[in-house]
């Protein structure tokens, strides 16, 4: 069947729009029926059909997008998005790649959907072997890195397989340093005891999180979690005896330059020198009858 329709679309004229009236004759019927969701054999074989019509380079129009468009709604609006589901979620993400709709699905529902995928094997499997993936997921991941969601970039990355495009290890290391400048500058801002201990608590529960990522990605040997145990046990410390000192992770020439600033703001603002003061209350004095 898939080698009839593949012939069939390369004898087409317009491919595009026969196969989209395919696939909204198959949908109507079966949601006609009751149907929510499709079966994954189902979905497998309009995988392999939109993955040969993206071979056949179409020529999408105004209106065939349109239709399009209207199917993407009406199908998004149906679809389960868990991972009971992933192989229909696989499908519109590539319905929607191969008709150029990426750019009319908020990015978040991309990342959503993606997120979903990630948790189900034979779909992220099927998805690297799919030319949508190049289309869809390094434009996602540079999104995600832009928006500084690193955890969430590092996630994609290894799962559909995107090292030869980026290095997670070099972007955690990153994310673990912009995190450190965060915190310090948190730190040296804010004055409550209180305040204070709890940027420490979430700090540690940040890094915890970060290590338990790490190995469960199985990325020690790029990137060592160590460094990050070693800022923990600091940060521990630190939470014993909180308000006794600065952070030890915060350097010192920092604090000092900080804690300046904010002796000089706090001091009052005199816009004349104190000579120009003292002629001119003489001056007053000889005035004054």
């Amino acid at each position: 069947m898939q080698n009839r329709m593949l012939a069939v679309l390369q004898r087409s004229t317009d491919p595009a729009n026969l196969f989209l009236k395919l696939m909204q004759e198959s949908f109507n019927e079966r949601w006609g029926k009751g149907c929510v969701g499709f079966e994954e054999s189902f979905m497998k074989n309009h995988i392999s059909m939109l993955n040969d019509l993206m071979k056949v380079k179409p020529d999408f129009g105004p209106i065939v997008k349109d239709d399009a468009v209207k199917l993407a709604v009406q199908w998004q609006a149906k679809m389960r998005a868990d991972i009971g589901n992933s192989m229909e979620i696989l499908g519109f993400l590539q319905f929607i790649a191969t008709y150029g709709l990426l750019s009319t699905l908020n990015g978040d529902d991309i990342v959503k959907l993606l997120g979903v995928l990630c948790q189900h094997k034979p779909a992220t499997k099927l998805c690297q072997t799919l030319e949508f993936a190049d289309k869809i997921l390094p434009d996602v991941v540079q999104n995600l890195i832009e928006r500084k969601e690193v955890i969430d970039a590092v996630k994609f990355m290894c799962a559909f397989k995107l090292n030869d495009k980026f290095s997670p290890a070099l972007l955690l290391k990153e994310y673990v340093e912009d995190a450190r400048k965060s915190y310090r500058t948190i730190w040296l801002e804010e004055e409550s005891l209180d305040e204070k201990d709890e940027i420490l608590g979430n700090q540690i529960a940040e890094l915890r999180d970060l290590i338990r990522y790490i190995k469960d990605r199985n990325l020690e040997s790029e990137f060592p979690s160590k460094e990050i145990e070693s800022d923990i046990v600091k940060l521990e410390q630190l939470k014993e005896n909180s308000g006794s000192s600065m952070p030890s992770v915060v350097p010192k020439d920092e604090q000092e330059h900080e804690k300046g600033k904010r002796r000089r703001s706090r001091l009052p603002i005199s816009t004349e020198p104190e000579q120009c003061r003292k002629s001119k209350r003489l001056r007053q004095m000889k005035e004054e009858p």
